[in-house]
């Protein structure tokens, strides 16, 4: 939902990306370490 949603926002501003799987990737990664660390916070506040 939340992919969905970024890419939807970048089809509206027309932003065309020169590497989009290199930019996908990256925001993949950030999406999951953001989790992980919300995730061990979490864990870590019980």
């Amino acid at each position: 939902m939340f992919i969905h949603r970024i890419s939807k926002g970048m089809q509206k501003k027309n932003v065309v990306p020169h590497h989009p799987r290199r930019l996908y990737a990256t925001t993949i990664s950030a999406m999951e370490k953001s989790v992980y660390i919300l995730q061990w916070s979490y864990h870590s506040a019980k």
